[in-house]
């Protein structure tokens, strides 16, 4: 089972250096019931924002189907 947990909101960096984008991201948790569990961080959306309220608008909407 997949579950999201929580959500943010980071600037995206290419190659380690930063941009004027922005990432959603949502912090997931699995079990497949055979052992293998984990968590990690995972995008959100699959595009890069120009705005912190863009990824916030989106982030909205998703969360409230």
């Amino acid at each position: 089972m997949i579950t999201d947990h929580e959500t943010r909101i980071r600037k995206f960096f290419f190659m380690g250096m930063p941009t004027n984008q922005w990432k959603a991201e949502t912090r997931r948790t699995w079990d497949d019931g055979h052992g293998y569990k984990g968590e990690a961080w995972r995008p959100a959306a699959p595009r890069t924002f120009n705005s912190y309220k863009e990824a916030e608008a989106f982030l909205e909407r998703r969360n409230n189907g």
